[in-house]
C-alpha cells in the first residue's frame, strides 16, 4: 500500500480517565502509600481498591457492623463499575491505536481483485475497481506487427475489463489516433510520454504484456520506471487461450538488468 493510503488517519488526542473517584467514609485513609516500587504507577482506582482492602483488614481486627458491611458493598460496587468503564475506555483505545495496522488489511480484502494482481490502492478509494496501466511494446518498423501488437494489449485490456477491473491500454487509445492522422503524430514513446505518465500516476498498479519485444522496449522501461517511483507494483500477464496467466508483483529490475 502507498504512503497516500494512510493519510487519511489522525491520532485523535485524549487519555483514559478512571472516572470518578470512590467517595468513601472518615475512617478510610486515602494518604496511605503502599510500600512497593510500583506505588508511584497506581492508578487512582486502584488506590481506592487497596484503601478498601486495607480498610476492611482493620475492621475485621475490630469487628464490622451492619453499616460497615453496607458501605463496603456500596464501595465494592462501585469500583466494579468504575472498573467496568475503564476496561471499555482501554479497550476503545486500544483499538483505535490498532485501527490505522487492521483496517487497511480488512479493506484490502474488499477490493475487487479476481485475478490476485498486486495493487496499492489508497484506502479512500477501496470501493472503487482497481486501475490498471496496461504496458506492452508498440514500435516496430512493419506496420503488421504494430497492428498486432495493437489487437493483442486490446484483448488484454478487455479480458481484464471483463474481470471488473478498469484498465487504461495506451496502445488501444493512441494505435487508431495515429492511423487516423496518417503519420502526423509520431510512434515512439517519448512522443506519448507526457499523456501516459500522467495517466500513470492515478493508477494502482502497472500491468506488462508479455509479447515479443517487451524486455527491448525503450517505451516500456520507461514506464516500467516511472511505476517504480510512483511505488506501483509490477504485474506481468500472458494471453492463453481465452484467458490470461498472471505473475504478481515481478521485480521487472532482473529483465532490464543495469538500466533500472
Amino acid at each position: 500500500m502507498s504512503s497516500a493510503a494512510h493519510a487519511i488517519y489522525e491520532k485523535r488526542p485524549g487519555g483514559i480517565s478512571a472516572g470518578p473517584r470512590l467517595q468513601g467514609g472518615a475512617n478510610m485513609k486515602r494518604d496511605h502509600q503502599p510500600n512497593t516500587p510500583f506505588a508511584s504507577a497506581q492508578t487512582p482506582l486502584a488506590q481506592d481498591l487497596q484503601n478498601l482492602g486495607l480498610w476492611l483488614s482493620a475492621k475485621v481486627n475490630t469487628g464490622l457492623s451492619p453499616e460497615d458491611v453496607i458501605f463496603a458493598k456500596n464501595q465494592l460496587l462501585s469500583l466494579a463499575t468504575q472498573a467496568g468503564a475503564v476496561e471499555t475506555l482501554l479497550f476503545n483505545h486500544v483499538r483505535e491505536l490498532a485501527d490505522p495496522l487492521i483496517r487497511p488489511q480488512a479493506l484490502a480484502a474488499q477490493v475487487h481483485n479476481p485475478l490476485g494482481l498486486a495493487l496499492n490502492i489508497p484506502i479512500d478509494q477501496t470501493d472503487k475497481p482497481p486501475l490498471l496501466f496496461l504496458c506492452c511494446p508498440y514500435s516496430h518498423e512493419r506496420q503488421s506487427v504494430r497492428e498486432s501488437r495493437a489487437l493483442e494489449a486490446s484483448r488484454a485490456a478487455a479480458t481484464l475489463m471483463s474481470k471488473g477491473y478498469s484498465v487504461f491500454s495506451p496502445l488501444s487509445h493512441g494505435h487508431h489516433i495515429i492511423f487516423t492522422c496518417a503519420g502526423a503524430i509520431g510512434t515512439d514513446a517519448e512522443t506519448w510520454a507526457h499523456i501516459n505518465n500522467s495517466v500513470m500516476a492515478l493508477c494502482h498498479a502497472l500491468v506488462l504484456l508479455d509479447l515479443n519485444g517487451l524486455w527491448n522496449s525503450k517505451g516500456c522501461e520507461a514506464e516500467t520506471r516511472l511505476a517504480h517511483e510512483l511505488g506501483l507494483p509490477i504485474n506481468l500477464i500472458r494471453i492463453v487461450n481465452d484467458g490470461l496467466e498472471v505473475e504478481a508483483d515481478i521485480d521487472s529490475r532482473r529483465f532490464y538488468t543495469g538500466r533500472l
